[in-house]
């Protein structure tokens, strides 16, 4: 069976990121990020609660769809260069 990184790419099975999550560095980051959100969402009472949590998917949402375009916008001019390199005059 032929592994095809455009297939995977296009069906959302491969990600660039869960490249950036196996670092130590992004796991160590992660872990105080979260503890830091536990502890203040525990000051909060219900209703503040609430529109925290609101506020933190939001933030997730436009993460995401930065991510996503950052991605494009890169696999777009990697394209592009790969043209131009394949289309170069020998």
């Amino acid at each position: 069976m032929n592994y095809s990184v455009i297939d995977e790419l296009y069906y959302e099975n491969l990600s660039p990121i869960h490249l950036l999550q196996n670092s130590k560095e992004y796991q160590q980051l992660s872990t105080r990020h979260a503890d830091a959100i536990d502890l203040f969402q525990q000051s909060l009472d219900e209703s503040q609660a609430k529109q925290f949590e609101a506020l933190l998917q939001q933030s997730l949402d436009i993460t995401s769809s930065e991510t996503k375009a950052y991605f494009h916008a890169g696999f777009c001019m990697g394209a592009r260069i790969m043209q131009e390199v394949t289309d170069f005059p020998s």
